[in-house]
């Protein structure tokens, strides 16, 4: 049987070691386990010495003691093993074999590591390290373990005494597979098998070996998903459509002032995502906006490119699905409600009345100095001002009493035919040093519409959504000259209000 055409497996299945366990000679134990405690005090000195390695000494050190934690582990497993079939876990007052080893790691074997006894307070640590090397080599006497190591141990020491698991425990003895691929081996096995009534349970569990002690959980168990796909189709089809009415996404608010998002999904829709999201969220270098030709680094964590690739994506989906199904009574956009004074950042007034023309009380309801959105939403101005720009959302601009002055329109900004226009005039984004294409790009007014601007060709610019950030959050002018966007870097130079235009000539 082979699978390696359908997951990319190596070339055959990692096949039993032939070397069997050689009993060692009488009185060995006791000089193994004498080496063992001098070999732990020993790699206490590495920490002292290390500044005197070269660099391709320090890489080298590294893979020796990664064997040892390696090769550790799995005289661990067997060691839990010979443990549990000499009835020693069994004997004492552990509930488990991994209470044991937990209790064991404690330095009391006897009973669960919860009822180890008081804790006793750490010797006094100077700058040099512990009071002598004897209270070092104390220290590791009682290492302690995480349950979820311990139970990784153990599970795959138990499952290992069992006759057709005898390829695992070789495999982990000789460091053909790590303990955590061995615990994921046994885990997925038997679904692979529920399909492949006929195999030999020794070829498949190898056939997982193979991928060798690197593999992720994630690997192994796709594994899994493709013997399934090949021998079972059927059942895979109605894992998906079991799973599938029970997605979820769900959010909720942080003590920061943040919100997260959570999302359960199906193995179909989480690679849709994925690939959607990698597609736009490769570090993007930005050009030096003065023309130098030097470029800076992008400074954004992955997960931030990942969230902005995601606000892409959604802005830009609302934005098709409005156009593409305007009789709907929803919008795909968001709504925001905001007072006139903010829109137009003049809020100096706003503690006596909502504008100079009006000396009404300030509602309750509103939030000077930023919109509302009804779900509760607090968004500042700078960014109400920005989405407006190109119709993200759909600004209900509110006067004194809370009436509503302007409703925005889909349409009410630049009309499709426009933003074509806008596309093969400026071939992308606008500003110097970017080259985001029309697609990914939002219509920005020049001179925004709070300050009397009026959605024409000589009036709107290409941004994406990081430059059009950007020009509101440092209030830049462009303008358009001899067909092309010339933009003004000197922040502070964009009017909010046709009361600030009129004041400044330059605008």
């Amino acid at each position: 049987m082979s699978f390696t055409q359908h997951t990319r497996l190596p070339d055959e299945p990692l096949r039993p070691s032939p070397v069997p366990v050689v009993p060692a000679a009488p009185g060995r134990a006791a000089g193994l386990a004498d080496q063992t405690r001098r070999f732990v005090e020993t790699l206490g000195e590495w920490s002292g010495a290390l500044h005197q390695l070269g660099d391709d000494a320090l890489s080298d050190v590294a893979v020796d003691l990664l064997a040892v934690l390696q090769r550790s582990e799995a005289v661990l497993v067997d060691l839990a093993r010979e443990a549990i079939d000499r009835g020693v876990v069994q004997r004492s007052t552990a509930a488990s074999p991994t209470a044991w080893l937990a209790a064991a790691s404690q330095g009391d074997p006897s009973r669960p590591s919860s009822d180890a006894g008081p804790l006793q307070p750490a010797a006094p640590v100077g700058d040099d390290g512990p009071a002598d090397a004897a209270d070092a080599a104390d220290g590791w006497r009682s290492p302690g373990i995480e349950p979820a190591h311990a139970r990784r141990i153990c599970e795959v020491a138990d499952a290992t005494r069992a006759p057709g698991n005898e390829i695992v425990a070789r495999a982990v003895r000789s460091g053909a597979a790590s303990v955590s691929v061995a615990q994921v081996c046994l885990r997925e096995a038997p679904q692979a098998l529920a399909v492949l009534p006929d195999a030999d349970r020794a070829e498949v569990l190898g056939w997982y070996l193979a991928l060798g002690s690197g593999a992720s959980r994630s690997t192994l168990k796709a594994l899994t998903r493709r013997i399934i796909a090949r021998f079972d189709p059927d059942r895979l089809d109605a894992d998906e459509a079991r799973l599938d009415p029970v997605e979820r996404l769900r959010w909720s608010d942080l003590p920061n002032g943040m919100s997260r998002l959570e999302a359960d999904l199906t193995s179909a829709h989480a690679a849709q995502l994925k690939q959607a999201i990698d597609a736009f969220s490769a570090p993007r270098p930005t050009e030096d906006p003065q023309g130098s030709g030097t470029t800076a680094p992008d400074d954004r964590t992955p997960g931030k490119r990942r969230l902005d690739a995601l606000m892409l994506l959604a802005c830009h989906g609302a934005a098709a699905l409005d156009r593409d199904r305007p009789r709907l009574g929803a919008l795909a956009r968001l709504v925001v409600t905001v007072d006139l004074a903010t829109l137009i950042g003049e809020l100096g007034y706003a503690s006596s009345g909502c504008c100079p023309a009006c000396g009404a009380a300030e509602p309750a309801t509103r939030v000077p100095g930023a919109g509302s959105t009804p779900y509760g939403d607090i968004i500042d101005a700078g960014t109400v001002r920005r989405l407006a720009c190109d119709a993200e959302i759909v600004p209900v601009v509110l006067g004194g009493v809370s009436e509503p002055l302007d409703v925005g329109r889909m349409q009410r900004l630049f009309t499709p035919a426009q933003r074509v226009a806008l596309g093969e005039r400026d071939q992308g984004c606008s500003f110097p040093g970017c080259d985001r294409p029309p697609p990914w790009c939002e219509a920005h007014h020049l001179r925004p519409w709070t300050a009397g601007g009026r959605s024409t060709l000589d009036n709107g610019a290409l941004l994406c959504e990081r430059h059009h950030t950007v020009v509101h959050r440092d209030r830049l002018l462009g303008a358009v000259v001899a067909g092309r966007v010339v933009w003004d870097l000197t922040p502070g130079r964009m009017p909010l209000s046709q009361h600030a235009a009129a004041a400044d000539p330059a605008a």
